[in-house]
């Protein structure tokens, strides 16, 4: 049986299309940049963070024409913070955790969503 090839051909992973995450974690499941460390450092501030802290991050973004994919090469460790920082330049001021989940959720649920992320704005304050 042949290995497994990039779905994009740009590395020798064995990258997928779907899920960026898992191509990320493959490559680097003990940590990164330094294996075996469990620890994950981010990109830009440098700290380090636990697998479930870090977000993963295209470093191209994979909107129409910008030349991004989820090939590991276009990934990086990001911290939370940054990463919502990334996101809100891109999309402006007005993006929010309700805009990011909004597509996600049944529409049923999504009404109360608001409701929810109010609730929550009482105690960032």
């Amino acid at each position: 049986m042949a290995p497994k090839q990039c779905a994009f051909n740009t590395c020798e992973n064995a990258c997928t299309k779907s899920n960026y995450r898992q191509n990320f974690l493959a490559v680097y499941p003990s940590g990164y940049p330094t294996h075996g460390s469990g620890m994950y450092t981010c990109r830009e501030c440098k700290t380090r963070l636990s697998v479930d802290m870090m977000e993963v991050d295209h470093i191209k973004p994979k909107t129409a024409g910008s030349g991004g994919s989820n090939c590991v090469k276009n990934l990086q460790p990001l911290c939370g913070r940054l990463s919502r920082e990334k996101c809100n330049q891109k999309k402006g001021n007005t993006y929010s955790v309700t805009d990011k989940i909004s597509s996600r959720v049944n529409p049923e649920v999504r009404r109360y969503t608001g409701k929810v992320a109010d609730w929550f704005s009482r105690f960032s304050k």
